[in-house]
């Protein structure tokens, strides 16, 4: 019954070999198409950057099930390791790490503990020199979404992984599935020593402990020093080295002071090799930090480490940028104005309530970045806050909204907010050879 579908598979496959797709972009848009047809119905997640159509990854699916161009390391992993199908889900958008998962570099690790009818397991992780990526999952006896608070990494010695670290927690969110999956990535910014830990986490206010180890030796970094300077609109930007790391490549940046704009977000910063295979920016967890001075930039991407280039460039084209005596916001508290913003009247209906600030930003196309950065008072006072917000109002106008830990009225009008991002970009041309 299946002799005309057959018969255009296999006329599809012979067009298919034609086709540059790389086997990296081939095998994570075969397994996406591989869990939506698991999980029985449609799903919102990001679109799909290799632009293949709902039509061609069902095409794929088949192709995937009739073992057409699929990497065997690949596929053993998603059959042989429980939970892994989910795992790779979750990293789908991340080819660095579905590379690292192909090429033998996840290590099983099943470490648990138990409360209340409510099961918490490492299932395994990613690690390099100075990242460690947990992958976990609980079971519970009733339906629940777990809330993880206060996570913190320890070595076994109760010595913290590292005082400057960071962490990031995602969940993945099953349909009716009584076991659910989730990730924590932590980042050091020198390398840790030992194998032996500790993750220490709250849950529906309990407190976790979960001892675990790594047993596999971590790879070192690979380093590229490139001391090179591009320039984009009048704006120069310096790139002094590029650290290839399993989890992450670390793309170390330093501004020129002479350039007349803030300079926010590299959005479109990408590695591409001589074929012109693309590495792009991080989308779901930590895609950028400050470096040792004030003026240097740490923009992490997805990682190549797996792949060796004969030739590798870092280009981009595209930054978030307004000018420096625009970068910030003045704000009358006790009038509810906004004196002073950046041309183009992007942010309208300011509210506050209290501690509470709001507004709507309108942007061009899609903005999603929290803009609210430090806070002053008129004499100087440093506003601390204890939490934001972001909600879709329409298409391309977003409500932002910033609580700070007193009432406004506490404070001595105006205050001044910094603008740590903005829906304004440059663009032009920059390519620099990093190999």
């Amino acid at each position: 019954m299946f002799d005309k579908e057959e018969e255009k598979l296999k006329k599809f496959s012979r067009s298919l070999d034609k086709v540059p797709i790389s086997a990296d972009e081939l095998d994570a848009a075969i397994m996406t198409g591989f869990l939506k047809a698991k999980e029985g119905r449609r799903r919102k997640r990001r679109s799909v950057k290799w632009g293949f159509s709902v039509a061609l990854v069902a095409i794929l699916l088949l192709v995937f099930v009739t073992s057409i161009r699929v990497s065997p390391a690949f596929a053993a992993y998603v059959s042989n390791i429980p939970g892994m199908e989910k795992i790779v889900e979750m990293i789908s958008n991340n080819k660095g790490m579905m590379m690292a998962i192909e090429n033998d570099y996840y290590q099983e690790i099943g470490a648990y503990v138990e409360k209340d009818g409510l099961r918490i397991t490492i299932d395994g992780a990613i690690a390099d020199e100075q990242g460690i990526v947990l992958f976990y999952s609980w079971d519970s006896e009733k339906k629940l979404n777990l809330a993880i608070e206060n996570v913190e990494l320890t070595h076994r010695s109760g010595e913290s992984f590292d005082k400057s670290f960071s962490s990031h927690y995602g969940t993945y969110y099953g349909d009716d599935e009584m076991t659910k999956q989730g990730m924590i990535e932590f980042y050091s910014q020198i390398p840790y020593d030992g194998k032996d830990f500790l993750l220490n986490f709250e849950a529906y206010g309990e407190e976790y402990s979960i001892p675990f180890s790594l047993d596999k030796t971590v790879k070192t970094k690979k380093v590229y020093e490139v001391n090179e300077t591009a320039e984009i609109d009048g704006q120069k930007i310096h790139v002094t080295t590029v650290e290839v790391y399993p989890t992450r490549v670390a793309v170390h940046v330093e501004v020129d002071p002479d350039n007349t704009k803030q300079l926010f977000e590299f959005e479109d910063l990408r590695l591409v090799d001589e074929t012109g295979e693309t590495w792009g920016g991080i989308t779901n967890g930590f895609s950028a930090s400050g470096g040792p001075s004030d003026k240097e930039k740490i923009i992490y991407l997805q990682s190549n480490y797996f792949h060796e280039p004969e030739q590798l460039f870092l280009v981009f084209n595209q930054i978030q940028a307004i000018d420096k005596d625009e970068a910030y916001l003045v704000i009358d508290t006790e009038r509810e104005q906004i004196l002073k913003q950046p041309k183009g009247n992007k942010l309208r209906n300011l509210k506050i309530e209290n501690g509470t600030l709001s507004l709507n930003v309108h942007a061009d196309n899609e903005f999603n970045a929290h803009i609210f950065g430090e806070t002053k008072d008129a004499g100087g006072r440093i506003l601390g806050s204890s939490s934001s917000f972001t909600t879709t109002e329409e298409e391309f106008i977003s409500r932002m909204g910033v609580t700070y830990e007193k009432n406004l009225n506490q404070y001595n009008s105006p205050i001044t907010i910094e603008l740590t991002f903005y829906p304004e970009w440059i663009e032009g041309e920059a390519k620099i050879r990093i190999k």
